[in-house]
C-alpha cells in the first residue's frame, strides 16, 4: 500500500522573494554581489522601475516562478546605472535562462539607452545549473557574446556556520532558502523554528523580523499539524523573551477576540474583538505583500462585519499574487 503524502500548503517562493528584495535591496546586494555595491552611492537611494520592465517583459513570462526587478542607481561618480536582477526559483535548461537574460539586457537598452548591469540569483536546488553567459554563432563565427553576474545559493549549502555568523538579513534567507528543500519535515521543522529564534538573537527591528518571519513562513512549508507544533512554539518563544513580535495575523485575530470578549463579558463583546482582530490581520498582510497600494484597499475589508467573510479575506490576502487578483476577488465578498 502507497504510503500516504502529508498535506502541506504551497511554497510562495516568488512572494516571499520579491517582499525581501524589494524592502532590503542594498542588504541584498551587499550579500550576493558585493563588487557591485561597493561602487553604488547608496546615500543617493534606489528606485524600482516598475513600469519600464513591465514594458520589455514578455506575456509569456508572467506565469513563469521567477522574480524580476529593475532599480535605477547611481555609482560613486554620479554615473546613473540600471541593476536587472533576476531571482529564479525553480530550474529551467541552461539555454533558455541566458537568453531570456540577453534578451531582457538587449530590450532595455534597446528601447531606453541605459547602461545595465544584469545580475541572476538562482534559488534552485540542482547543482549543476549556472550559466553565465549567452552567445550567438553563425558560420563558424561567434557574433556575440554575452556576459551575466550570478549568485548560486546552492553554492552556500556547506557553510551554515558562516551563515549563522553573518548579520546580514540575507543570510537568514539564504539559509531558509537552503533548507526550504530538506525533504524530510522534521528536519524542515527544527530548522524553521531555529531560524525563528534567530531573527530574535541578532537584534533586528520589529520590522525587520517581521518581515523576515514571512519570508521564512512563505517558504518552508510544513505538514499542518507540524505548523501548528511551531505556532506554539512561536508563543513560547515570544513570551520568553518579551518580544511580541512575529504573532501571525490568525492568532493576532484571536488575541483581540479574547481581549475584547473579556471587556466587554458578553459574546458581543468577543465576536466584535476577533472582527477587529481579522481585520487588523489582514490590514498587516496587505501591508507587507503591496505597503501603501494595498492599505488603500482597508476601506473595502472594514466594510466587512462577517467574521466567516474576514477569514475568506485573511486567506485571499494570504494567497494573492498580486494587488489586482486581491482587488478582483474581494468584490465577491463585498455584496
Amino acid at each position: 500500500m502507497a504510503k500516504k503524502q502529508k498535506k502541506v500548503r504551497d511554497r510562495a517562493f516568488d512572494e516571499s522573494w520579491k517582499l525581501v528584495l524589494e524592502k532590503y535591496f542594498w542588504e541584498c546586494l551587499d550579500f550576493y554581489f558585493p563588487k557591485i555595491i561597493a561602487q553604488i552611492d547608496k546615500s543617493r537611494g534606489y528606485v524600482f522601475l516598475e513600469q519600464e520592465l513591465q514594458r520589455i517583459s514578455p506575456k509569456s513570462d508572467s506565469k513563469k516562478r521567477r522574480v524580476d526587478k529593475l532599480a535605477k542607481v547611481y555609482l560613486k561618480d554620479q554615473t546613473e546605472m540600471w541593476v536587472l536582477i533576476h531571482i529564479e526559483v525553480q530550474t529551467y535548461k541552461e539555454e533558455e535562462f541566458a537568453r531570456r537574460m540577453y534578451s531582457y539586457h538587449y530590450r532595455i537598452w534597446d528601447k531606453y539607452e541605459k547602461p545595465i548591469a544584469s545580475l541572476a540569483i538562482l534559488a534552485d536546488n540542482n547543482s549543476q545549473f549556472c550559466p553565465k553567459e549567452f552567445r550567438l554563432k553563425a558560420f563558424g563565427q561567434e557574433f556575440m557574446q554575452f556576459h551575466f553576474l550570478v549568485s548560486k545559493i546552492w553554492d552556500w549549502k556547506d557553510k551554515e556556520k558562516d551563515l549563522k555568523k553573518n548579520p546580514n538579513i540575507f543570510a537568514i534567507v539564504t539559509l531558509a532558502s537552503l533548507k526550504a528543500y530538506e525533504e524530510n519535515f522534521a528536519s524542515r521543522a527544527q530548522w524553521k523554528l531555529l531560524l525563528t529564534k534567530m531573527l530574535y538573537e541578532r537584534g533586528y527591528s520589529q520590522k525587520e523580523v517581521f518581515d523576515l518571519y514571512y519570508f521564512l513562513d512563505g517558504i518552508m512549508v510544513l505538514p499542518e499539524p507540524m505548523e501548528i507544533q511551531y505556532n506554539n512554539e512561536i508563543i513560547l518563544l515570544e513570551k520568553e523573551a518579551t518580544m511580541p513580535y512575529i504573532t501571525t495575523a490568525e492568532r493576532i485575530g484571536r488575541s483581540e477576540g479574547k481581549k475584547e470578549g473579556k471587556k466587554e463579558g458578553r459574546k458581543e463583546g468577543r465576536k466584535e474583538g476577533e472582527i477587529k482582530g481579522k481585520i487588523e490581520g489582514i490590514e498587516a498582510i496587505l501591508d507587507i505583500k503591496f505597503g501603501d497600494q494595498g492599505l488603500a484597499c482597508m476601506d473595502k475589508v472594514q466594510s466587512i462585519q462577517d467574521l466567516e467573510k474576514l477569514q475568506q479575506v485573511f486567506l485571499l490576502a494570504k494567497k494573492s499574487q498580486s494587488l489586482d487578483e486581491f482587488q478582483e476577488k474581494i468584490a465577491s465578498y463585498l455584496v
